[in-house]
């Protein structure tokens, strides 16, 4: 079949961004790996047995409140171990490399809303070379979707995507329960200040478009009332004790090992 004029012309143009496309994800990926080699260099403890015996016991639903409650943080390790049988720490090292290539993938998209292509990769790089900073021997791995979710609610809001908007803050609240301050920040960008009728019309509609969200969090909440409330005790591991002398106990040591580690020499150098 012969080709007509305007079909080679719009093939000749898509080559060159679908090139581009593949580029960009490459480096993304690239990218995605960097992190994710510098996160298991940073967390012996993903491989020691801990990361393992956690996820049974969120399994169990017999661990802290705060990890307990963030159940697609191990709900999805838990179906790649089942559908593909492979190891509990193969399994989270798919979700966090995942999680990480569609943030990047997706922020970059996000940025040449504003930027040009290569600017728009700027920002990408500039945000992998950040993330390591923060990385420490924890087994936090709600964040990998967190940073997804956040990034997703923002262009939902950039865009004006209400349902959009309230299908990722659901995603978010069953992930992690850092989100559920974004209903400020829609207020906030969508408000005009110097209308009073406007500011009580925005918050009443921001307050409704995160009920779904918070009713989602609430109901977790609520099931889960029952697990002692100790924030950070999983950086390393699960604890026995629930009294406040035990927490303060883990906390004062694992400040204690952070100090140590930030005041030792190449602390700060990616290995």
């Amino acid at each position: 079949m012969r080709v007509s004029w305007p079909d080679a012309e719009l093939r000749g143009r898509s080559q060159p961004m679908m090139g581009r496309g593949l580029r960009v994800f490459g480096l993304c990926l690239a990218l995605a790996l960097i992190n994710l080699g510098l996160k298991l260099y940073d967390t012996p403890s993903w491989f020691d047995g801990t990361l393992a015996r956690n996820h049974q016991y969120l399994l169990d639903f017999s661990y802290f409140n705060n990890e307990q409650s963030r159940l697609l943080q191990f709900l999805i390790p838990e179906a790649l171990v089942r559908t593909f049988g492979v190891s509990v720490e193969l399994a989270y090292i798919v979700q966090r490399l995942v999680f990480v290539l569609a943030t990047f993938c997706l922020f970059y998209r996000y940025a040449t809303k504003w930027f040009d292509a290569r600017e728009a990769l700027a920002c990408v790089v500039i945000m992998a070379c950040l993330m390591p900073l923060t990385y420490r021997n924890h087994l936090q791995e709600s964040a990998p979707l967190l940073c997804l979710t956040f990034l997703g609610l923002f262009w939902a809001l950039r865009e004006e995507k209400t349902l959009l908007y309230v299908l990722i803050f659901m995603l978010g609240g069953l992930n992690n329960e850092t989100v559920l301050f974004i209903p400020a920040v829609y207020f906030f960008v969508s408000v005009d200040m110097d209308r009073e009728r406007d500011i009580l019309r925005q918050g009443l509609y921001a307050v409704l478009l995160a009920i779904p969200a918070y009713a989602v969090v609430g109901t977790i909440r609520w099931m889960t009332r029952e697990r002692p409330i100790s924030a950070g005790l999983s950086i390393y591991g699960r604890t026995s004790g629930t009294s406040a002398t035990s927490w303060w106990s883990s906390m004062s040591s694992g400040f204690s090992r952070s100090c140590a580690s930030s005041t030792s020499p190449g602390s700060f150098a990616a290995p």
